[in-house]
């Protein structure tokens, strides 16, 4: 199992040309990938912002992406909520709540997000 964040969701879903080898690889060979709940969190906030924009609502794009990727979707439990204050190293709410989601799972994080690798708190894949 792997964790793709936010980026690495959009990107694997449509553009994967923006994706490392190493990340490409690790996705085309996981048995499993899943995102944090966190993800459509972020999507729906870029969608409001315009800063990212689809043919259909966000929900419903998520929603079939997941699908057609087969892409499975983690809740954000107590515990990993608690836990993401204390990555204070990152600076971005979101990531730190992604990072303690493949914290929780034990699983290596899919990301280009150069302040998630450096802070070297989970294992990243890029």
């Amino acid at each position: 199992m792997i964790v793709a964040d936010t980026d690495t969701f959009l990107w694997w879903s449509d553009e994967r040309h923006l994706l490392s080898q190493t990340a490409y690889d690790a996705l085309l060979s996981a048995d499993r990938i899943v995102i944090s709940v966190i993800t459509g969190w972020e999507i729906g906030i870029l969608v409001a912002k315009r800063r990212l924009t689809f043919d259909t609502d966000p929900l419903t794009w998520i929603r079939g992406t997941l699908e057609r990727m087969h892409i499975e979707v983690v809740p954000l439990p107590l515990d990993v909520a608690v836990r993401s204050t204390e990555l204070q190293q990152l600076r971005d709410p979101g990531d730190q709540m992604i990072v303690a989601t493949a914290l929780h799972l034990g699983a290596p994080l899919v990301t280009k997000d150069d302040l998630i690798r450096r802070a070297n708190v989970v294992e990243t894949i890029w």
